[in-house]
């Protein structure tokens, strides 16, 4: 299991492009596409999966070039070096919300740079965005308090 294993299992596929819970075209593995509320008469194409995964990984990896603009998602990623669950953590969450989005989450950086994973998993589910995604954070608050892969990526 890997952060990419993981954000495949929580943003699905889609092979054409839809409209996200957000109202954004969307495509692949949670790509916005385009501006929101436009409509999906503009986006008349496919892709297959080895381009959702390619693209998935374009997007990963620009958000986690985003994170090293702020100091404090710098400080809690290093602060996880030693477990590949936690850091996967924070940069699933990084791919959902962004780098300014995750930055907004100053109690919860805090205390994974103070390697307080109760805290951080409190102040994980303590937001608007548990809130409008319970099942994803709360699985991702448990793998933050346990350090372990959640038994749903697992059997995914």
């Amino acid at each position: 299991m890997n952060v990419v294993s993981a954000l495949k299992i929580d943003e699905g596929l889609s092979l054409v492009p839809y409209i996200d819970s957000e109202e954004y075209p969307t495509v692949g593995n949670g790509i916005r596409i385009g501006p929101k509320k436009a409509s999906l008469d503009m986006y008349q194409f496919d892709i297959n999966e080895e381009v959702a995964e390619a693209w998935l990984k374009y997007a990963l990896n620009k958000k986690i070039e985003q994170c090293k603009s702020f100091t404090r998602i710098k400080l809690a990623l290093s602060a996880c070096r030693d477990s590949e669950v936690r850091h996967s953590v924070i940069l699933c969450m990084a791919y959902q919300l962004g780098a300014s989005g995750l930055n907004g989450f100053k109690k919860f950086l805090g205390a994974v740079i103070d390697n307080n994973w109760r805290e951080a998993h409190d102040e994980m589910l303590d937001s608007l965005w548990a809130k409008q995604v319970p099942n994803r954070a709360n699985r991702l608050a448990g793998m933050m308090l346990c350090g372990e892969w959640d038994s749903y990526y697992i059997t995914k």
